[in-house]
């Protein structure tokens, strides 16, 4: 019994161990940007430019563009790389070759693509935006907001520009016509966009648009300066510097930081490849890790449930996490809510639409006190409550 005990310590200690950030590079220069192209994802480091990895992040070579990159940006084909003062390059064969395109004597902050529109936003002195329509062989300006363009992203019809201090610009005619948003100061260091739904990063913490810019919603993360935003499915990340990264699973409303492991300091850009987030450092190294390690919502099934549910949490007593599993057979509106027992809603798990499908829910109460809890789920008419208990 003592030997099976020891073993079960060991597997433990081995699990906690394996549940962490990985350092899969470590450099001396700055992380400033990741792109993917086909199964191969490039990062740019702003000494000794452009590396890739073929085997989703494990290792890492370096390519043979080497000087300061900030910006990267992929069509699947072609990969776009933009230098500090040296423009746009691009290769076709995985950066064994680089070609310098015709926009060659601008520091090129960041890239958009959508492919063969190319869109690139310069830093100091010039701060403008040219444009390419085809591939990168020819190239105009198009506008000059006023400051350091530090995003660019496409999303729907329109393209969104982040701009240091003048807030964010959008254009629904490929640039030739801009107007600021209602997010109109601030530096804005990134830009993401799913569907309808468009993040932005600034000084002054993380955005999100469920119209395409038109309004702005502060999230909670809003005392915090948000570098660089990852999104997949339902999952949100922001970094935030020396603060690591933060994850949520509900647009914002709760954040959870994830730093388990994380090597380097001041983290500034992160990339979502096949399951994983890959965190930059200004430090000089990658970190990795997987997506259901540092969500506290997965989708556990690929089968579609017939009818709604929520199931008991497990464990239940539990100290301090426990899971919370659901089934939603439509699309829907869900929110999944804890509640103490005075019927008072301490923390919003999920509040936003979803896909069918069987989810998991990770409720940490380290910082609540024991006792008994209660989680309600209302996705359309469907509602129910259940009970569980906290004790430490």
């Amino acid at each position: 019994m003592k030997k099976l005990y020891i073993v079960f310590l060991l597997l433990c200690s081995v699990i906690s161990i394996k549940a962490q950030w990985q350092q899969v590079l470590n450099g001396s220069n700055s992380v400033r940007d990741f792109t993917t192209s086909g199964s191969n994802i490039f990062a740019a480091t702003t000494t000794t430019g452009v590396f890739i990895s073929t085997n989703n992040g494990s290792n890492w070579t370096q390519t043979s563009l080497v000087m300061s990159v900030y910006s990267l940006a992929s069509n699947g084909i072609t990969v776009y790389a933009g230098g500090s003062g040296n423009g746009v390059y691009r290769t076709t064969n995985n950066g064994v070759n680089w070609v310098q395109t015709s926009l060659n004597n601008q520091f090129i902050l960041t890239l958009a693509i959508s492919g063969n529109t190319i869109f690139a936003g310069t830093g100091s002195p010039q701060n403008d935006i040219y444009l390419s329509t085809n591939g990168g062989d020819n190239w105009s300006k198009i506008s000059d907001p006023g400051g350091d363009v530090f995003s660019l992203a496409i999303g729907g019809s329109y393209v969104f520009a982040g701009c240091g201090p003048n807030g964010i610009y959008r254009s629904s005619n490929n640039g030739v016509n801009w107007s600021q948003t209602s997010l109109n100061s601030g530096i804005f260091y990134d830009i993401k966009t799913n569907g309808a739904q468009i993040f932005a990063g600034s000084t002054s913490g993380l955005f999100v648009s469920t119209n395409y810019g038109t309004n702005w919603t502060e999230t909670s993360l809003s005392t915090q300066v948000v570098y660089a935003i990852g999104v997949s499915g339902i999952n949100l990340f922001a970094a935030n510097g020396n603060s690591g990264v933060y994850v949520s699973s509900n647009n914002g409303i709760n954040w959870v930081q994830r730093n388990e492991g994380l090597s380097g300091s001041n983290v500034q850009n992160l990339w979502i490849h096949n399951n994983y987030v890959f965190a930059g450092a200004v430090a000089g190294s990658i970190s990795r890790r997987s997506i259901s390690e540092l969500t506290p919502i997965t989708n556990t099934s690929i089968d579609m449930p017939s009818a709604f549910s929520l199931s008991q949490n497990y464990p239940n007593p539990f100290n301090p996490a426990t899971n919370m599993e659901f089934s939603i057979p439509q699309a829907s509106f869900v929110k999944l809510a804890v509640y103490d027992v005075s019927g008072r809603e301490v923390e919003t798990l999920v509040s936003q639409n979803m896909s069918s499908g069987v989810y998991k829910a990770e409720w940490d109460a380290s910082k609540y006190s024991s006792g008994v809890y209660f989680y309600r789920i209302d996705a359309g008419e469907y509602k129910s409550v259940r009970k569980m208990m906290l004790i430490k």
